[in-house]
């Protein structure tokens, strides 16, 4: 397979992930505005009729996620090997050695509270020169899934991607100046309604898939060019961990939503009743 080609499969699939989560992670991004404070946007003044008017909000999300993540914090996530006898100790401080070394407790922390306030916190294992640590995927919408994915934990995706943006001028800089084409655009252009490229940017994927033999193998990618070539890495699924808070379906299509959500219409009456006093 040539670059070119690689590069057209990674966007296929990236465009499959879209078509089916889009709708989904546009929820979640606007569940992520609400927590933050913007509950009254431009579509919300128009639905409601309160062109013109006072539109306050009052948001108590902060508390109540803190609340509910608190006895994480307390007792956060350990991998400790069953050993009554002392035989995997070695192995046993290894796994505390990485899980100190990579600040993996917090990670999880974070994604749980992500989890709580949209429904879906992600991790990745990302691996920079020869070292594997977890990193905390802040943006929902930087995520592609295989669309045939059952478990809670994505343990049984196919594929996977982690879709981030870089200036051009950077990439230039770092892959050469035909990453992209004379008129800014490349063979990433057009992955799917899931992301809006900002102005004078260009898609950074990193691209996770199963090879035949069931090891994950991962490729990465910017606009016109293969940055990294296919590895094998020393994985049997893909590395991107998906945590889970309330199910539910929509349209349907399994979903998972949290506390802003849930109370998307309370926050609504209190908002107005807010903003009438």
């Amino acid at each position: 397979m040539t670059s070119n080609d690689k590069i057209k499969y990674i966007s296929e699939k990236l465009e499959d992930s879209s078509d089916y989560y889009s709708s989904l992670i546009s929820r979640k991004k606007r569940d992520i505005e609400i927590y933050s404070g913007n509950f009254w946007n431009n579509d919300t003044i128009k639905t409601y009729d309160r062109t013109g008017r006072v539109c306050s909000s009052f948001t108590q999300y902060s508390k109540f996620s803190n609340a509910i993540v608190s006895p994480f914090s307390k007792s956060s996530y350990h991998c400790e090997i069953e050993d009554t006898d002392g035989t995997y100790s070695s192995i046993q401080e290894a796994i505390d050695k990485f899980e100190n070394d990579t600040n993996t407790k917090y990670t999880i922390l974070c994604a749980v509270k992500n989890a709580c306030i949209t429904g879906t916190g992600f991790m990745v294992l990302s691996i920079e020169n020869n070292t594997i640590f977890p990193e905390l995927v802040r943006d929902v919408g930087q995520v592609a899934l295989d669309p045939n994915i059952i478990e809670l934990d994505c343990s049984d995706a196919e594929y996977g991607a982690i879709v981030t943006y870089i200036s051009i001028a950077k990439a230039k800089r770092l892959y050469g100046k035909d990453v992209v084409n004379y008129d800014k655009t490349s063979l990433l252009s057009s992955i799917g309604d899931q992301w809006s490229i900002p102005n004078d940017s260009v898609p950074l994927v990193s691209f996770y898939e199963l090879n035949e033999q069931g090891s994950c193998e991962l490729t990465k990618v910017c606009g016109n060019k293969v940055i990294m070539e296919t590895v094998e890495l020393p994985f049997k699924r893909i590395p991107i961990y998906r945590i889970c808070f309330n199910e539910v379906i929509r349209n349907n299509k399994v979903d998972y939503n949290g506390i802003v959500d849930m109370t998307k219409d309370i926050m609504l009456a209190q908002s107005i009743a807010f903003s009438t006093i």
